[in-house]
Parts: structure tokens; C-alpha cells; sequence
């Protein structure tokens, strides 16, 4: 597959840079993250809060965070602290346009509940140009940083580690906090995205493996989705008046009984997860590596 970094406008990315070792995986493993930027930019231009230019967006700033994480287990430093703090803090400031939009959502299909209609949030004045000029700095430091060694035995210790950190990150029970699976489900994505550009995905044993791990992220991301419509839905009950017809629940029952169907949901994804997840991460870390990273 021919790496985005290679076309326009994206080739000058790759000539500022020698070119990369035949076992370095970092072009390909970057590559399509600044044409998620191009698409995000061209989207936003015409319409500052669309809901699929944040969401590409956010999709780069965190697939650029799990590459770092990747870094960092190769050759700790602030380097790559660093990287990741800015990419987090720029993610987090289109966070709340993107998370009520998914929310609401999911009150209207889900619980079947109207809410009210309002023009979608747009980001902060200048927080989505910024992150689309910081995912590709980082896209350039990425691929300049120093690495202990060459080839691409430091990248498979890189991924053992991750599907070592995404194994322990695993709950114990689905009673477990909807932080601890939050953290459970950003280890499955780091995981995942270093290894859908590894050299040999397109075996069938490894496209095995990505669809479980993109099946688990995906539920745990519905999770997520759903202690964001439970989190809107609580502190609308807070409000002290309620008009008729604004399109949310009115009375106490009413939001009740929406809560207590989100939390009953909720459990029922985590623990769909927990069952998935302990299936697909039942081996240890060294075993994983001999059946996917080594030839």
C-alpha cells in the first residue's frame, strides 16, 4: 500500500527526511494520518463544527498519541511525554462539540427520546487549526525520532509491550468504573493502530486479529458513548425548570427510568467487552509475539 505521505500535498513530509531503513515501519505507520488531517481541514472550511471533520480530526491526534506511546516504550525521555501531553490537551479542546453531539444521539435513537434541537457546538476559535498544524509537526518529529537500534525488532518489543499494557488494563469485573474501561479501551487502540501497519497485517491470522481488536474497541467505545448520554442526561436533571415540550424527559420518573435503561446498557457492553477481551488477550505477551510479530 502505497503511504499517503508519498502524494501530494503530503510529499515534502518524507523529502526533508533520508530515506528510512527497509524494516522501519514508521512511514507506513503514519502515513494515513495526514490525510485524515487534509480531509478534516477541507471539511471544516465550509463548515466549522462538522461533526465528521472533528471526528477525523480527533482520529489523527489520537492515532499520532498511540504511536508516541509507541516511541516512548522504545526509548523513554521527555520527548515523547511531551508529544502526547500537547496531543491530549488539543483532542480534549474538540472533545466536548464531538461528545454532545454523540450523546444526544444516542438519547434520540437509543432511548428514543427527542431532544432538543440545537445548532452542533463548534470547537474553541482556532483549536482545530491548531491541532491539524500540530498532528503534522508531529507526524515530522515522529519520523526524525532517534531509535535504539534499526530495523524491526525494536517496533515488535513495542507492540508486545502494548498488548502486555492493554492485557493488565483489563477490569477485573464490569462493575469496574467507567474510567477503568475508558483506560482499557485507549490500550486496545494503541495496540491496534501499531499493528494494522505492520508489514505482514494482510495475513489471515492478523486480519483476524485486527477485526477483534476494532469489534472490542468499538464496544467499549459504546460504553463510553453511553456514561456520555448518562453524564448529559443527569445534569439536565439538575436544571430548576423544565418546560414542556423541550424534548428532554420531564419529570423525575421520566429520567429516571432513561437512567436506570443507559446504566442497564451500559453493563450489558462491558460485559459483552469483558468476555470478548478475555478470549482475545488469554495468552501472555511472548506467546502473542511468536504467533503475529515473528516471521
Amino acid at each position: 500500500m502505497r503511504s499517503a505521505l508519498a502524494e501530494p500535498p503530503f510529499a515534502p513530509v518524507l523529502s526533508r527526511f533520508p530515506s528510512k531503513p527497509a524494516g522501519d515501519p514508521r512511514p507506513a505507520l503514519a502515513g494515513a494520518i495526514p490525510g485524515l488531517v487534509h480531509e478534516a481541514r477541507r471539511a471544516l472550511a465550509r463548515d466549522p463544527a462538522d461533526a465528521q471533520g472533528l471526528h477525523r480530526l480527533r482520529v489523527a491526534l489520537k492515532r499520532m498519541r498511540s504511536l508516541w506511546r509507541l516511541a516512548y516504550s522504545l526509548r523513554p525521555g521527555p520527548g515523547p511525554r511531551r508529544a502526547r501531553a500537547s496531543l491530549g490537551r488539543a483532542a480534549r479542546r474538540l472533545a466536548p462539540a464531538r461528545n454532545r453531539e454523540v450523546a444526544e444521539c444516542l438519547l434520540r435513537e437509543f432511548l428514543m427520546i427527542e431532544t432538543p434541537s440545537r445548532r452542533p457546538l463548534p470547537p474553541p476559535r482556532g483549536a482545530t487549526e491548531q491541532a491539524g498544524d500540530l498532528v503534522e509537526a508531529s507526524v515530522l518529529e515522529f519520523l526524525a525520532f532517534p531509535l535504539p537500534r534499526e530495523g524491526p525488532k525494536p517496533w515488535k518489543d513495542a507492540l508486545a509491550k502494548a498488548y502486555r499494557r492493554a492485557r493488565a488494563r483489563m477490569p477485573d469485573s464490569k462493575s469496574a468504573g467507567d474510567e477503568a474501561f475508558h483506560a482499557w479501551r485507549k490500550t486496545v487502540k494503541d495496540l491496534l493502530y501499531g499493528l494494522e501497519a505492520w508489514p505482514d497485517r494482510r495475513r489471515d491470522r492478523f486480519q483476524r486479529l485486527l477485526a477483534k481488536l476494532e469489534v472490542l474497541q468499538q464496544g467499549l467505545g459504546r460504553s463510553h458513548d453511553l456514561s456520555m448520554a448518562e453524564a448529559i442526561l443527569d445534569a439536565s436533571s439538575g436544571e430548576k425548570e423544565q418546560k414542556a415540550g423541550d424534548g428532554w424527559p420531564s419529570s423525575r420518573k421520566e429520567r429516571r427510568h432513561a437512567l436506570r435503561r443507559i446504566e442497564a446498557e451500559k453493563k450489558s457492553w462491558k460485559g459483552k467487552c469483558l468476555r470478548y477481551g478475555k478470549k482475545l488477550f488469554g495468552e501472555p505477551a511472548a506467546k502473542f509475539r511468536n504467533r503475529f510479530l515473528n516471521p
